[in-house]
């Protein structure tokens, strides 16, 4: 390619209501597969910092995984997996704050 040429061309027409509309949803569709990380709803966070707040520590028994997915699903997607690794980084992450805490109040 000249690099005296662009790539882009000088005059770009403008898409019908059509196009437009399907490049929309081909856009909302590639970010929602391009994105593998589960990212919890604010009321799904809620419902997990309140089990963990009850004193669920570990991640719970796959009965109760159960239950709690089929909760949160009523406010987003969710799955058994993303309840067990949410509760596992969850002790991991109180754990690092706690560490924290006590390096600083040295």
């Amino acid at each position: 390619m000249d690099r005296g040429k662009s790539a882009v061309p000088s005059v770009i027409l403008p898409l019908s209501v059509e196009e437009s509309t399907r490049q929309r949803e081909l856009l909302q569709y590639s970010s929602v597969v391009e994105s593998r990380k589960w990212n919890p709803s604010l009321e799904q966070k809620q419902i997990l910092e309140s089990v963990w707040a009850s004193g669920t520590r570990k991640p719970p028994c796959e009965a109760h995984i159960d239950e709690i997915t089929s909760h949160l699903q009523r406010y987003g997607k969710a799955e058994a997996k993303n309840v067990y690794y949410w509760f596992r980084n969850e002790g991991t992450r109180e754990k690092r704050r706690k560490q924290q805490s006590e390096a600083i109040s040295m």
